[in-house]
């Protein structure tokens, strides 16, 4: 869900067929208003996806659900929560401070595209990456954090120069004063 920032009903509707794990591994996703949608897939998603098919005992059919449940059947949204959940309890021991935090499938589809616009992705690409219609609903997704705010302020030139040489006697004076004076 993460390398494809899909919501957690458009993975769960995954069949096999809509994996491609040859060069160039994607995945084809039907999102909201069956919009069809393609995403590349990173080499260690495809590695985990083949692991997960070879031991299948289903034969793995290509119109077969790409995730199963405990019962082999297709896994529901109810059930990537609860597998969210169960690695979320693992990892808190490691990293405690995400006892705190409130992470859902849909952290994952956020955090997505906020990876993607900190790497200089553009929106619009984001827009499409998640299957947006608008861009607005994408910029609802996109949170600016403070070290983009830095970069950002950082590639701009301040809109007044430094003085050099002499300093202009209205520079000296309260700045109240100056602007009276323009």
């Amino acid at each position: 869900m993460y390398n494809t920032g899909a919501r957690a009903s458009e993975a769960v509707g995954l069949n096999i067929k809509d994996v491609r794990l040859e060069t160039p591994p994607l995945v084809n996703i039907l999102g909201k208003g069956r919009k069809q949608r393609t995403c590349p897939i990173w080499p260690e998603t495809v590695d985990v996806l083949k692991a997960y098919l070879t031991q299948r005992n289903d034969g793995a059919r290509l119109d077969a659900p790409l995730f199963l449940n405990a019962q082999g059947n297709r896994l529901g949204r109810f059930g990537v929560v609860a597998i969210l959940r169960r690695h979320i309890v693992a990892a808190t021991r490691q990293r405690p401070s995400l006892a705190n935090k409130r992470i859902s499938p849909h952290t994952l589809r956020h955090t997505a595209a906020m990876h993607m616009l900190q790497a200089g992705v553009e929106i619009n690409v984001i827009k499409s990456w998640l299957g947006h219609v608008s861009v607005t609903t994408t910029n609802e997704y996109i949170e600016i954090d403070l070290a983009m705010k830095r970069e950002a302020i950082e590639r701009c030139t301040p809109p007044v120069p430094e003085p050099t040489g002499e300093i202009p006697s209205h520079s000296r004076q309260d700045i109240i004063d100056w602007l009276e004076d323009l």
